[in-house]
């Protein structure tokens, strides 16, 4: 049985004051149509980054995910990442011994953490499966890993069933088909509000009566400087604007770390197995370094 716990469902004031602070250069802008060279912003109106003004944000635009293809809305919006684009650009993020080094940390990350919040005899479905970091590691009666990048069977481990669709409908997925749905460092990377809660509401869709979603998400309040630091993060999304963007997914928040992770693998921190799972043992280490929340909800009945 899950306990309904909302662990840190705010930040105090100092950290209050000083997201206020990094952010007072955001310029909030509503606009209509595509969202040229801006981000749009989960929990409110769109904004532009100061890292972002006058730049191009090759991925930022209103386009859509239509049965595995990628449309745009219009002659003047460029183009989401296509397939090929996608691989080179991870083949390029995480060269072969980084990925090693990260299967380790998420070997940790599954064991003390995720996995026992999943039952064993459960169907996961890993949207955004990326590297499939998670769901090769996960202990489940069936695991499918669905992403647009065409090498996701190449990184699928045995018994992970490999979906290559970029429809963030999940049409590949039947109605009622998962227990456990997991997303991690995938929201950001769409193209629009819009766009996340069509795939949260596809996430709805295909768990059980009483399924539950697990999301691992870089927080904008916690790393606004950062955030922008990979050109395929477009959508701002805040552990604010997530939970009410699930709640109007037709889920109940169940579990809500906002402080969790850091903000990226890509860092200095030591990955050693056991200073990840210290790290997870050390909540006031985890306020001081995370950039990434975690939320867990279940399907609303």
């Amino acid at each position: 049985m899950i306990v309904g716990i909302a662990v840190e469902t705010t930040v105090d004031s100092n950290e209050a004051s000083a997201v206020t602070r990094r952010s007072a250069n955001v310029t909030a802008r509503r606009r209509r149509g595509s969202n040229r060279g801006g981000a749009a912003v989960i929990g409110g109106q769109r904004s532009s980054h100061p890292a972002l003004e006058g730049a191009a944000r090759p991925w930022a635009t209103s386009a859509s995910y239509d049965s595995g293809r990628v449309t745009t809305g219009g002659a003047d919006e460029q183009r989401v990442p296509d397939g090929e684009v996608l691989a080179e650009l991870y083949r390029r993020r995480f060269p072969p011994e980084e990925l090693e080094a990260m299967r380790g940390v998420w070997r940790v990350l599954v064991r003390d953490f995720f996995g026992p919040r999943i039952p064993v005899d459960a169907t996961v479905v890993d949207v955004g499966a990326g590297p499939c970091l998670f769901i090769n590691e996960v202990k489940a009666a069936r695991r499918i890993a669905v992403d647009a990048n065409p090498t996701l069977a190449e990184a699928a481990g045995p018994g992970v069933e490999a979906v290559v669709d970029a429809d963030l409908d999940l049409p590949s997925i039947p109605d009622g088909t998962a227990d456990t749905v997991f997303m991690s460092n995938f929201l950001e990377h769409l193209a629009s509000p819009a766009e996340v809660l069509r795939v949260l509401r596809a996430a709805r869709r295909i768990l059980r009566p009483g399924g539950e979603i697990l999301v691992l998400q870089p927080n904008f309040r916690l790393c606004p400087g950062r955030y922008f630091d990979f050109v395929d993060h477009s959508v701002i999304v805040t552990d604010r604007g997530l939970v009410e963007g699930l709640e109007a997914a037709g889920f109940e928040v169940r579990e809500l770390r906002v402080r969790f992770l850091p903000f990226t693998s890509k860092s200095r921190l030591p990955k050693w197995p056991w200073a990840v799972s210290l790290y997870l043992r050390l909540r006031p280490v985890q306020w001081l370094l995370a950039g990434q929340s975690f939320v867990r909800a279940r399907v609303r009945s």
